[in-house]
């Protein structure tokens, strides 16, 4: 769909458009319905974008893509108990790194660490490449005070991505000999930010 251009070329208002034109033709169009759940979210309208998602589902409930976009709504607004529902659904339907990620993420607010931490290993296992996995395994592994591990991590982010500032920065300053629990935590804690990785970069099922 041209709407799904104009999304990644973040042209939101040309994406609503278009699809808006789908979905007076064909209410019940899958893919248009999902796409504007996503313009939604992008937009920053996590309520709309919540039933657009809820309305996708209930054309096709088996869409991993669906739930993992809904449970990171969910996982935005705070609501942890729906958001681990919705991304543990879309893990079951298809497993894949940023689902993965995104529990992590979720696991690791609600108090849980080495769930995240087993979930971001996951996501390391299924893609290699994700550095950004490798890196927020890196500071889980200082919160737990396993330096060694977190070290591997930070080198592996930074081989993986050799022009990301943080993985270099934290590699530079990165000392078994200085580094302590409490002085870590507040800087850990600060930057153990997990992004979204979820996006419609490959056509949604």
């Amino acid at each position: 769909m041209i709407s799904e251009v104009y999304f990644q070329n973040k042209d939101y208002l040309k994406a609503t458009d278009c699809l808006m034109k789908v979905l007076e033709a064909k209410p019940a169009h899958f893919e248009a319905t999902f796409l504007m759940g996503l313009v939604e979210q992008r937009k920053g309208n996590l309520s709309q974008a919540q039933t657009n998602l809820e309305t996708a589902l209930g054309l096709k409930k088996d869409s991993s893509a669906a739930h993992a976009t809904l449970g990171s709504i969910f996982a935005e607004a705070g609501n942890k108990k729906q958001a681990l529902k919705h991304l543990a659904t879309a893990l079951k339907l298809k497993p894949s790194a940023p689902v993965h990620f995104l529990l992590g993420a979720v696991y690791y607010d609600v108090g849980q660490h080495k769930r995240a931490i087993q979930h971001l290993k996951q996501a390391t296992e299924l893609d290699p490449q994700f550095g950004e996995a490798y890196y927020q395994l890196g500071l889980l592994c200082l919160e737990m005070n396993w330096l060694r591990k977190a070290q591997e991590c930070f080198k592996t982010a930074q081989a993986l991505n050799p022009r990301e500032r943080r993985y270099r920065k934290r590699l530079r300053s990165f000392s078994e000999e200085a580094t302590g629990r409490d002085q870590l935590n507040g800087l850990i804690r600060e930057e153990l930010r997990l992004v979204k990785c979820w996006g419609p970069s490959k056509r949604t099922k």
